[in-house]
C-alpha cells in the first residue's frame, strides 16, 4: 500500500487520513497536527490524537488520521528526522 511503499523508499512515519477529505477540513487539521508535532513537542501518537480531538473527524467523509508504521507511535518529529548513527 502507498504508507508501505513511503517507508519503503526512507519515510520514517506516514500520517494520512483514511478516506477522502474535504479542503476545508483538511487545511485546518494540517495546521493543528503541525503545530501539535513542532510547538508541543510531543510524539506521533499524542501529535495524531491531540488533532483528532481537536478537530475530530471529517464532518463530510468522516475520516480520520493515521500514521504508519505503529512503531513510531513513541517518537517525537525530532527524533525521527535525526540521522541515525552509523
Amino acid at each position: 500500500d502507498l504508507a508501505q511503499a513511503f517507508v519503503d523508499k526512507g519515510a520514517s512515519s506516514y500520517l494520512a487520513w483514511d478516506a477522502t477529505v474535504d479542503l476545508d477540513y483538511v487545511d485546518g487539521a494540517t495546521i493543528s497536527l503541525i503545530e501539535n508535532l513542532c510547538s508541543e513537542k510531543i510524539t506521533i501518537r499524542e501529535a495524531v490524537d491531540l488533532t483528532m480531538t481537536q478537530k475530530g473527524p471529517d464532518p463530510k467523509y468522516g475520516a480520520v488520521l493515521k500514521y504508519y508504521p505503529q512503531e513510531t507511535a513513541n517518537k517525537t518529529l525530532r527524533q525521527l528526522i535525526q540521522p541515525s548513527s552509523p
